[in-house]
């Protein structure tokens, strides 16, 4: 993941756990989970959001605690239904831990995946292994 494509999109910040080694290692795993799906897929991933600083969060009218706000969540575009239909087969196989929303509806195609589950302590049951909406 460059820092480009997951810097905060309004302000270009990365999350305050750039700055703790213990919240580092849960970003790397994550990091590494999203490396392994990308070269799994064996395609280019566009990820349109990464981190959001709390202003940005608020602005795009993201859930008050969105794991994106933990550094911890991506949006994944794509062209079509057919091809969100192929990643979530990817992330299914390759990562399937990984926390996963699937978009394909009202023009949108994208692919929200997310470690929220490596928050501590938990702020939803939701943010679990695996869970899917």
């Amino acid at each position: 993941i460059s820092i480009k494509e997951y810097a905060c999109r309004c302000c270009g910040q990365l999350p305050p756990a750039f700055a703790c080694e213990p919240c580092m290692e849960k970003l790397r795993e994550f990091f590494a989970d999203f490396k392994a799906v990308r070269e799994a897929r064996g395609k280019p991933i566009t990820i349109s959001c990464g981190y959001r600083c709390p202003a940005h969060n608020a602005e795009v009218g993201g859930e008050k605690l969105s794991a994106h706000m933990f550094g911890l969540g991506l949006d994944c575009d794509f062209k079509d239904a057919a091809e969100v239909d192929e990643f979530v087969a990817v992330v299914n196989k390759v990562r399937p831990d990984l926390r996963m929303g699937v978009y394909k509806t009202g023009g949108k195609s994208f692919v929200h995946i997310d470690a929220a589950y490596l928050i501590n302590p938990k702020a939803a049951h939701e943010w679990r292994k695996g869970a899917r909406w």
